[in-house]
């Protein structure tokens, strides 16, 4: 084959790049494939592909990047590990824009064989070594494109890329550091940048594979009036096998964010996802999370800022976070003579423009001309170069005083902070106490917050899903999503498996159409249509009696009684028709025949209570006690429940008729009697 049919036929494959460009190929990378294709190289290498435009003098610059690493690893005992990653990276920067983008996939895997072989390649027009003990390969790649103008527009475009892959009989291995960086400046004091930043390492040994992935997109915009729109993508990514099990997480988080003088407004998105399978189990699961929020005046910038999170992200060189009854506090002590640096906070990204302010608690024990000191860090990135350090305050204040800087100026360029602490003129009688830090984009220090708690309104969506074989053989299947916005969010969940499965639904308000509903105050269907309601579920009502109620709409929801719909069911068992029981007639039972008293001669005895009870009839019931004698008198004539008295005769047990007649709305009137007894006990 010639090299310029191979040129043909490779042009025609790869095409063009994602702007459109056509493909470059070197000369050298053609002869490589010539040579292949006419079996002039025997060795296993890979094939590299790297469609560059290169540097061009123009305000629309393109650069895109394909690499691809791969390890591999065979042992003659039967042992397989292969690990790999492949991506495909573009930034694009012009005049009026900078974009940046990267897609990366990662992958492991475990295989048994009876084989051994061992290689490692790059897809890359670089050098590869191979001999029978050892394979090596290595790229280092930089892209520029620069355009400038007289105006003092400045548009750069770059990426920068080490790899590199070795292999023995022991292990292979494949590393990628990457940074690609899109940047508009302009005299206005706008800038605009877009960048992607990756860390990749792949590693393949006898027994094992593993892979992981970093990654972070960050863009920005920066005006004079102190606004700030910002917008990121991180994301961190692990696979690995074994010979017992494998595993592959990942955790992203997606911001945008709209910072003003006096308010904030952000929204995130939030994915955590992680599979594991073993031997006796196997466990899928997911948790997105998406908010969105208004925050208040001045929302505190540093993240985990009272160690509610423990020390993730601070640095304490000496001490460490304690836990007591004056909460989360950092705790240092026994500290060397002299100036001694006690520590950091977890830093954080930040703008340079603005006025920026800082406070915490401290509760220091200090001796001599002891001082316990704070500044603030600026870097030119997160792990870059140190620009300066700002807002410098010196205090011996002890008993959890609030220390504050107010008004700090960033050095130029800052775009990583981080709180610093150190003790001057200190020695190993000195301890430090510190907590409840804040960071604040605002001229004036204000209360302590944590970053949450400044939302003044908030919106979240939680979406999970879980799979699950245990160790018993049981399998179970979740799924929910929760809104909430306020008090009383709303729920759905599926759930199924060996024990059974059920939906479960939540909020204050089932919509079932345009004229039906479901509430949970009292758990209640509710339909209403031309001016009547229809309601039923658990006990609702006036008096809460009620367990189904047909009426009209006039009537209130809540106010519901028997009587005062067209037809109801009581939690008494009985049905209600209009105003009166269904079917009944009034009925009255006593609950004894004979009430007695007794008292010494002479004197006024009072009997036991005697109750009468009513059912059936209409409405409500009126009640009238009275006796067949003038002595004996109820005490309660009016009542369902009374007593009589009367005076006792010299060494008598007289027995009286009583009764009570008891009276429907509809006039219905039963009598119901019985016997009272007086007795002289002298």
């Amino acid at each position: 084959m010639t090299l310029k049919r191979l040129d043909q036929r490779i042009s025609k494959t790869i095409g063009r790049t994602r702007s459109g460009e056509p493909v470059e190929i070197s000369t050298e990378f053609l002869i490589m494939l010539n040579d292949l294709f006419n079996g002039k190289r025997t060795t296993s290498i890979g094939t590299v592909v790297s469609g560059v435009n290169g540097a061009q003098a123009t305000a629309d610059t393109n650069t895109a990047s394909i690499v691809a690493l791969d390890a591999a690893y065979q042992a003659a005992d039967g042992v397989v590990t292969t690990a790999y990653i492949s991506a495909d990276a573009v930034v694009t920067a012009a005049a009026d824009s900078a974009i940046a983008s990267l897609s990366t996939t990662l992958a492991a895997a475990y295989q048994a064989d009876d084989a051994a072989i061992t290689t490692a390649y790059i897809s890359a027009d670089s050098t590869v070594a191979s001999n029978a003990a050892s394979a090596n390969a290595s790229l280092s790649t930089t892209l520029t494109a620069d355009y400038q103008a007289a105006d003092g527009v400045v548009t750069t475009a770059y990426i920068s890329a080490d790899s590199t892959v070795a292999s023995d009989a022991a292990s292979a291995l494949a590393s990628e550091s990457s940074s690609l960086t899109a940047a508009y400046e302009a005299d206005d004091a706008a800038i605009t940048t877009a960048y992607i930043s990756a860390d990749a390492v792949v590693t393949a040994a006898a027994d094992s594979a593993n892979a992981s992935l970093s990654t972070t997109l960050t863009a920005a915009y920066e005006s004079a009036d102190d606004a700030v729109t910002s917008a990121y993508i991180s994301a961190d990514s692990t696979v690995a096998s074994n010979a017992a099990s494998a595993l592959a997480s990942e955790s992203s988080s997606l911001t945008a964010a709209y910072e003003g003088a006096d308010t904030t407004l952000q929204s995130n998105i939030n994915t955590e996802a992680s599979t594991r399978a073993s031997a006796d189990t196997a466990t899928a699961a997911s948790v997105t999370t998406l908010e969105a929020f208004v925050a208040g005046p001045s929302p505190n910038l540093m993240p985990n800022s009272n160690f509610e999170l423990g020390e993730e992200g601070w640095t304490t060189t000496y001490g460490a976070a304690t836990y007591n009854v004056n909460g989360a506090y950092w705790y240092a002590s026994g500290l060397p003579s002299g100036t001694t640096v006690l520590g950091y906070g977890p830093g954080f990204d930040v703008v340079s423009s603005g006025s920026y302010s800082f406070s915490y608690e401290q509760s220091p024990t200090l001796t001599g001309s002891a001082q316990l000191r704070c500044d603030l860090e600026c870097y030119d990135s997160e792990g870059g170069t140190l620009l300066g350090r700002v807002g410098l305050v010196a205090s011996t204040a002890g008993g959890w005083t609030r220390i504050k800087r107010e008004g700090i100026t960033l050095e130029a360029s800052t775009t990583w902070v981080r709180l610093r602490w150190y003790m001057n003129d200190g020695d190993s009688g000195n301890a430090s106490r510190i907590r409840r830090a804040k960071v604040e984009r605002n001229a004036t220090a204000t209360a302590y917050s944590m970053g949450a708690d400044t939302h003044v309104r908030g919106a979240k969506v939680v979406v999970l899903a879980a799979a699950n074989i245990g160790s018993d053989g049981k399998a179970l299947a979740k799924w929910s999503v929760t809104a909430a916005a306020g008090s009383n969010p709303a729920r759905l969940e599926l759930l199924d498996g060996d024990d059974g499965s059920s939906i479960s639904l939540d909020a204050d308000q089932l919509f079932l159409g345009p004229n039906a509903e479901f509430e949970t105050t009292d758990n209640t269907f509710i339909i209403e249509e031309n001016s009547k309601r229809n309601r039923f579920g658990s006990s609702f009502g006036a008096s809460g009696d009620l367990l189904e109620w047909f009426g009209p709409t006039s009537v209130g929801q809540g106010s519901e009684t028997k009587t005062n719909g067209y037809f109801a069911k009581g939690t008494d068992g009985k049905v209600y028709y209009g105003t009166s029981e269904l079917g009944g007639s009034l009925l009255v039972t006593r609950s004894t025949a004979q009430v007695t008293g007794g008292t010494n001669f002479p004197g006024n005895a009072t009997t036991g209570a005697i109750t009468v009870t009513a059912t059936g009839g209409a409405g409500s019931y009126v009640y009238d006690w009275d006796s067949l004698d003038a002595g004996v008198l109820p005490n309660s004539a009016t009542s369902a429940t009374t007593t009589f008295t009367r005076a006792v005769t010299n060494g008598g047990s007289d027995v009286y008729t009583v009764y009570c007649d008891v009276s429907d709305a509809d006039g219905t009137t039963i009598r119901c009697t019985a016997t009272a007894r007086f007795t002289d006990t002298t």
